[in-house]
């Protein structure tokens, strides 16, 4: 899985949709809700008595009374990098197999920590992954600490929180995974994630595809959850749902998949929402994926995926003052980025094909814009995308760099996975992690 980001990071936070069977039996073993382990520096394999092996797989398990081994077939007793299918056995008293349980276990290559895994029936198909397509989020809070967000089948919103080691570089998470969701989780309850100076804030779409916003807030040493809210926007999440940007603890801008837009700036406690299809290109048969951000000064600024045809999806960017407790900001401009741009533009019916597809938008300090998306400018073909990356900057005064746009060619980096983390300040600091798989 390749992970294009803006900077160069030490270590990347994994987080496992694979789908992971499981083998019924007699008596229940229970076993930890994560089944994957970090390799050491350089390490390809590790033996099942290795302490980290036993730590997790064995001490963290359990069969009441029952004495428990695990064993790996074909493998030389040990894990080897990517899914493993181990077994454990239970015996009572020694030499009698009371149960037997079996289930995929990764080892993920150094610097890929592992955040969580799911169980499922293989013959229900992908709806079992964890996470999925913009299905999990990751930020850095003030102090360095990691807090992930994702959907998971349950259905619901899960989340971990945990710090690293500056030193080593370890990630120790805080207890298990916990879902936020209250239950107003359904199916393909896509969350995102943003942070602010002493909070966290999550969006999701749950029941009766309302989307709903939950806030974790610093509370001396440790982090406390508020109570879930309604924030009057409504959309579907086939394959992501809403997205959120912050300006500080207390604004928050929220978008749904359905250009539903809404904005609260008191914490949550009430919301302006407004749909904003009749602000999209005439003549466009669909739309698709929208996103936000805001920048320092407030602007909010939206680009989302337009459908005119089966040949030409580009994309529409708008961008709008900050809202004030009266009502939403002026619109200051809306256009396709791209116009002035020769390659981008509209190639007709019956040919190739060009999509700008699963972007993401996000602001750094100084107000620059940065994109991401994935798109087919260089097959022509539906389904082969590479990953492409945009910037746009601003004068100290806030008024539009001359060029409008410039347009970074990293090469043609196959987007299945990719993560957008502009400069930002270190109380601000925020990436986005993208999932697509195939």
């Amino acid at each position: 899985m390749k992970i294009f980001s803006l900077s160069i990071a030490r270590r990347f936070v994994w987080l496992s949709f694979f789908l992971l069977p499981s083998v019924a039996s007699s008596q229940s073993i229970e076993l930890p809700d994560l089944l994957a382990i970090e390799a050491p520096l350089q390490a390809t394999e590790l033996a099942l008595d290795d302490v980290a092996v036993r730590q997790i797989l064995i001490d963290q398990a359990s069969a009441g009374n029952a004495s428990l081994s695990i064993s790996v077939p074909g493998t030389g007793n040990a894990l080897q990098l990517g899914p493993n299918n181990v077994t454990w056995t239970a015996e009572e008293p020694a030499g009698t197999i009371v149960a037997t349980r079996t289930e995929f276990v990764y080892l993920l290559r150094h610097g890929q920590t592992p955040v969580a895994t799911t169980r499922g029936p293989v013959e229900n198909g992908p709806g079992y992954a964890t996470a999925g397509n913009h299905g999990a989020n990751v930020v850095r809070d003030r102090d360095g600490g990691i807090h992930v967000a994702w959907r998971d089948k349950k259905p619901g919103v899960m989340y971990r929180y945990g710090t690293q080691d500056p030193a080593s570089g370890t990630i120790v998470w805080d207890g298990p995974a916990i879902d936020i969701s209250a239950d107003t989780a359904i199916d393909r309850t896509f969350v995102s994630l943003a942070v602010s100076q002493g909070a966290v804030h999550f969006a999701w779409r749950g029941t009766r595809n309302e989307v709903h916003y939950r806030r974790l807030t610093q509370s001396g040493a440790g982090w406390s959850l508020e109570s879930v809210r309604k924030t009057g926007a409504f959309g579907d999440s086939h394959d992501n749902g809403p997205d959120i940007a912050v300006f500080d603890d207390n604004e928050v801008h929220i978008l749904s998949r359905d250009m539903d837009y809404t904005y609260s700036i008191d914490a949550g406690a009430n919301w302006n929402a407004e749909n904003l299809r009749t602000e999209l290109p005439a003549g466009i048969q669909d739309f698709k994926y929208p996103a936000l951000t805001v920048d320092h000064r407030g602007h909010v600024h939206m680009l989302v995926t337009t459908r005119f045809d089966d040949f030409f999806w580009p994309l529409w960017y708008m961008h709008r003052d900050r809202p004030t407790a009266a009502g939403p900001g002026t619109w200051l401009e809306a256009h396709y980025p791209f116009e002035n741009k020769p390659p981008w533009q509209d190639p007709g019916t019956g040919g190739r094909r060009l999509y700008l597809d699963w972007v993401d938008i996000e602001a750094d300090e100084d107000g620059g814009l940065h994109i991401g998306w994935h798109g087919t400018l260089y097959s022509g073909a539906y389904a082969e995308d590479d990953a492409f990356y945009a910037t746009r900057g601003f004068f100290a005064d806030g008024t539009s760099k001359a060029g409008r746009i410039r347009l970074h060619w990293p090469g043609t980096i196959l987007a299945r996975c990719y993560c957008l983390l502009p400069r930002r300040s270190p109380h601000t600091q925020q990436a986005k992690l993208y999932l697509q798989y195939s």
